[in-house]
C-alpha cells in the first residue's frame, strides 16, 4: 500500500488553460474599462485566486446584463432628483394662506324662517286633516291643516250660551251706568243752581246791610250837625240872638234825629242777623248739594264696578272659548310639511304634542358652523370663508383658495358669545360676491336647510414653509394684517394678534 503525498495536490488542474482564460478575461476587462489589466491577473500566484477570477466573470452570467440600467435612463433620474429638490426648495417660499377650519350646516339667516315644530295648544281628538295633506306638501300661511275636537264637546254650547247672558248683564249694566251719570249731570245743576241762587240772595242782603250802614252814619253825622246848632243855639240865647221857641225847636230836632239813628242802628243790627242767617243756610244748603253729589258719584262708581265684573266675567269666557277656536291648528309659515304625526279620527293628543314640523320658505341662507376654541380668537365679523358644501363636486385647496373648485365664498356674519359646552364655538358665514369669478351660492333647490358644509376662515398669508414650521412647532395661526378695523375694534384686535418667533 502506498503512502500518500500530501507535498502535492491530489488534483493536477490544467493551470496552462486557466491562464489562457485568465488573459482572456483581462482583455475583456480592458475593452469594458474596468481597472483590471493582464499584468495584474499574472501577478497572481496561487490557482485558487485565478479560479475565483474566473467564477467572477461577468459572462458567466448573462442574465445581469440584461436587467443593466441604461445611461439614457439614469441621466433622466439624476435630472428628475435635481428638479425636485429646487421644487422643494422653491415650495418653502409659495405663499400660503392660513385657515381655521369648522363643520356645519345649511340653516336659514332669520331664525323665524328655520324649522318650527307645531305642539297641540290643546288637548283633544284629532278629527279633521286637510285633504291631500302630506308630508313634502307646500301649504301657504293661515291654512288649516287639521282640527281638534275636544273631549267634552258640549262645553262649546255651554260656554256659548253663558256668553250670550253674560252680554245681556253687561247691557243691563251699561244701562244703569248711563243713567247714573246722568243722575250726576243732573245733580251737579241742580245744585249749582241753587248755590248760585244761595250766593245771589247772600249778596242782596249784604247790599242791604251795607245800605243800612250808610244811612245811619248820614243819621248820625245830621244828629251831631244839629247837635252843634243846638249847642251853638244856647250860647246866644241869654244874649237875645234867639227866641226861646227856636231854642225849644233845636232841642225837637235833636231828640228826633236821635230817634231816627236810633231807629237806622236797629235796622242795621237786624240786617246784620239776618245776613248771619244767611251765611248759616249758605252753608248748610252746600253741605245739603255735596252730599247729593256724592251719591250720585257713588252709584255712578257702583254701576261702573257691576259693569267691570261682567266685563271680566265675558273675557273669562271668551278665552275658554278662544282655547276651543284655538282647536284650529293652522300654518304659521308658508313652506313645506317635513313630518307629521297627526292621524285624523284616531290620535289623542295632549296639549304640547307635537303635531308636524314645517320648514319655511327662505331666501336668505347662511351656513352655522362650528370652530375649536383655539381658533375663536383669531375671528371676527367681517372675515373672508371658502365653504364647502356636501354633494356639490369640489377640490379644496386649504392654503390656495384662489385655485380651489367647487367652493364658494363667504363672510363671517357674527360670532356667538359662548361655546356649546364642548368648547366648540358658533360661527354664522353669510355669502359673499368678494371672491372673482363667483355668481354666489348654489340655487335653493340645491342647497336646502340642514345640508352639512365644511369651511375654512381666511386668516394670514405666510410663506409655505413658515406654515409648515408653525404647524411642527404647535404655534397658533395669526390675524391677519390688513384686516379692517378703526377706534375700539383696533385695541380688541391687538389684544387677539399672537406675536411668534422668527423661524
Amino acid at each position: 500500500m502506498s503512502t500518500p503525498n500530501f507535498d502535492q495536490p491530489s488534483i493536477s488542474p490544467d493551470y496552462s488553460s486557466a491562464a489562457i482564460d485568465l488573459e482572456d478575461q483581462a482583455t475583456f476587462h480592458i475593452v469594458r474599462g474596468r481597472s483590471q489589466t493582464r499584468s495584474s491577473i499574472h501577478h497572481q500566484t496561487t490557482p485558487q485566486l485565478r479560479i475565483m477570477f474566473t467564477r467572477s466573470n461577468p459572462t458567466d452570467f448573462p442574465a445581469m446584463q440584461l436587467v443593466r440600467t441604461g445611461g439614457l435612463i439614469r441621466k433622466c433620474a439624476r435630472l428628475t432628483f435635481i428638479t425636485l429638490f429646487f421644487a422643494i426648495i422653491g415650495l418653502v417660499f409659495v405663499p400660503w394662506r392660513q385657515t381655521a377650519p369648522g363643520i356645519g350646516a345649511v340653516v336659514a339667516l332669520d331664525p323665524q324662517k328655520r324649522p318650527q315644530p307645531v305642539m297641540s295648544p290643546s288637548k283633544g281628538v284629532v278629527s279633521y286633516v286637510k285633504p291631500g295633506l302630506r308630508e313634502g306638501s307646500y301649504v301657504e300661511e293661515n291654512d288649516l291643516l287639521l282640527r281638534l275636537t275636544p273631549f267634552a264637546s258640549e262645553g262649546v254650547s255651554q260656554i256659548d250660551t253663558q256668553i250670550v247672558a253674560m252680554e245681556s248683564k253687561e247691557a243691563a249694566a251699561k244701562s244703569s251706568l248711563e243713567v247714573a251719570e246722568q243722575g250726576v249731570t243732573l245733580q251737579e245743576n241742580s245744585g249749582a243752581a241753587m248755590a248760585l241762587s244761595l250766593k245771589q240772595d247772600y249778596e242782596a242782603a249784604k247790599r242791604k246791610w251795607d245800605q243800612a250802614k250808610d244811612e245811619v252814619a248820614a243819621a248820625q253825622a245830621e244828629l251831631q250837625d244839629k247837635r252843634n246848632q243846638l249847642r251853638i243855639a244856647e250860647r246866644v240865647v241869654s244874649q237875645g240872638l234867639i227866641s226861646r221857641e227856636e231854642l225849644f225847636s233845636k232841642q225837637q230836632a235833636v231828640e228826633s234825629q236821635f230817634a231816627k239813628v236810633s231807629k237806622a242802628e236797629n235796622a242795621v243790627e237786624e240786617l246784620w242777623a239776618t245776613l248771619l242767617s244767611k251765611e248759616e243756610e249758605i252753608q248748610s244748603k252746600l253741605h245739603e248739594i255735596d252730599l247729593k253729589n256724592q251719591m250720585a258719584n257713588q252709584k255712578v262708581l257702583e254701576a261702573l264696578q257691576k259693569l267691570n265684573t261682567v266685563e271680566k266675567e265675558i273675557v273669562d269666557l271668551r278665552t275658554k272659548r278662544n282655547e276651543m277656536d284655538r282647536l284650529e291648528v293652522r300654518a304659521p309659515r308658508s313652506g313645506y310639511i317635513q313630518q307629521w304625526f297627526g292621524v285624523a279620527g284616531s290620535d289623542t293628543v295632549k296639549e304640547g304634542d307635537q303635531l308636524f314640523v314645517i320648514v319655511p320658505d327662505t331666501d336668505e341662507l347662511a351656513v352655522e358652523m362650528k370652530v375649536s376654541g383655539n381658533d375663536m380668537p383669531l375671528i371676527k365679523e367681517g372675515d373672508r370663508v371658502r365653504l364647502q358644501f356636501e354633494g356639490w363636486p369640489a377640490v379644496q385647496f386649504v392654503g390656495w383658495p384662489s385655485v380651489a373648485v367647487g367652493t364658494f365664498g363667504g363672510k363671517v356674519n357674527r360670532v356667538f358669545p359662548t361655546d356649546d359646552g364642548k368648547g366648540n364655538f358658533r360661527v354664522v358665514v353669510t355669502p359673499d360676491n368678494h371672491f372673482p369669478r363667483e355668481d354666489g351660492w348654489p340655487d335653493g333647490r340645491y342647497l336646502r336647510q340642514g345640508v352639512r358644509a365644511n369651511g375654512w376662515v381666511l386668516l394670514k398669508q405666510v410663506p409655505l414653509g413658515y406654515e409648515i414650521w408653525r404647524q411642527l412647532n404647535g404655534f397658533p395661526a395669526i390675524v391677519a394684517d390688513d384686516e379692517p378695523a378703526t377706534g375700539k375694534d383696533k385695541d380688541k384686535d391687538k389684544g387677539v394678534k399672537v406675536k411668534l418667533p422668527k423661524p
